[in-house]
């Protein structure tokens, strides 16, 4: 917004355009660079091409000899000279003159020079070119664009404060609840209790242990010390099964071995005497 309220025709900037097109030593300065600036805000110029595209085609080389020197590029010299032809094969801007100018104004959009090239030469393949506008054309086109751009800024703050009153509003329909101390005290208050606890010990008997809890965390000792003494009567009864089970296994062998006896003398009474 700023940047746009400032950007008019210049019958001074013309002049300085017209006589760096003319020098054999071109040397940049702030108005100059300024007319850069400008076209990568607005997009249109209403200066001669003939003149700008010898600054534009100046401050590219420049641009990039220092890319270049940060980030060397294979056949650098070949690959710029042929950018800088076909720049000044235009004979009317181009239709991506808005886009040049930014990569001229921040050259640091690419971190190195291989892919500052190739946006370079992107936006000069183009065919399409647009024209010079009057300076009266020039000032009118500034002024919409800046009308357009403050409708936009308005409307955004419009609905950026919409958006925080509706905020407000919700806030104050659900307030925050505050955390109750309540709780607190009660367990600072917390007094001991005794438990009685049934449990079966390992013959199935049933026996009482009693538990004192000092703290509300004790009662989860409760459970805890409860869960293991059943985990102990339960593991017994396995134990006592199992035992159980190893005992008739061996009454059952026991009494294979007493049938098999039997079975072989009955077979030596039937046997025939030799």
């Amino acid at each position: 917004m700023e940047g746009l309220a400032n950007i008019a025709y210049s019958d001074a900037h013309r002049a300085l355009l017209a006589e760096f097109a003319a020098a054999s030593e071109k040397q940049l300065s702030p108005q100059l660079e300024k007319i850069v600036h400008d076209i990568s805000l607005v997009g249109v110029t209403c200066y001669p091409w003939d003149h700008l595209k010898q600054l534009l085609a100046y401050k590219l080389s420049l641009v990039l000899d220092d890319h270049n020197c940060r980030t060397p590029e294979m056949r650098f010299e070949e690959k710029r000279n042929t950018l800088l032809k076909q720049l000044q094969s235009f004979v009317d801007p181009p239709f991506t003159v808005q886009r040049l100018c930014e990569l001229l104004v921040n050259p640091g959009l690419y971190s190195n020079t291989h892919k500052y090239l190739f946006a370079v030469d992107k936006v000069l393949l183009v065919t399409s070119t647009q024209q010079t506008l009057s300076p009266e054309a020039y000032d009118a086109q500034v002024q919409t664009l800046l009308a357009n751009m403050g409708a936009i800024y308005a409307s955004n703050k419009s609905d950026a404060e919409l958006n925080r009153t509706k905020s407000e509003s919700e806030e104050s329909a659900f307030p925050q609840t505050q955390p109750d101390s309540s709780l607190g005290a009660a367990l600072d208050s917390f007094t001991p209790t005794t438990v009685q606890v049934p449990i079966l010990d390992a013959s199935g008997a049933s026996t009482t242990t009693t538990f004192t809890s000092g703290s509300p965390a004790d009662s989860m000792d409760v459970v805890d010390d409860r869960s293991q003494a059943t985990a102990g009567v339960t593991s017994a009864a396995e134990s006592t099964t199992h035992q159980q089970f190893s005992s008739l296994a061996s009454d059952a062998s026991a009494m294979d071995v007493d049938n098999q006896k039997i079975d072989g003398d009955a077979m030596d009474v039937d046997k025939p005497a030799q």
